[in-house]
């Protein structure tokens, strides 16, 4: 699955995910 990155938050092509929930997971990638 390809994650877009955009103003530090992570978009998916497919609801129902959120970016505010999975912006805790992008900052620990970008640890």
């Amino acid at each position: 699955m390809q994650f877009l990155e955009k103003n530090g938050m992570i978009l998916l092509p497919h609801p129902p995910y959120s970016p505010d929930l999975l912006l805790p997971v992008w900052e620990e990638l970008m640890e």
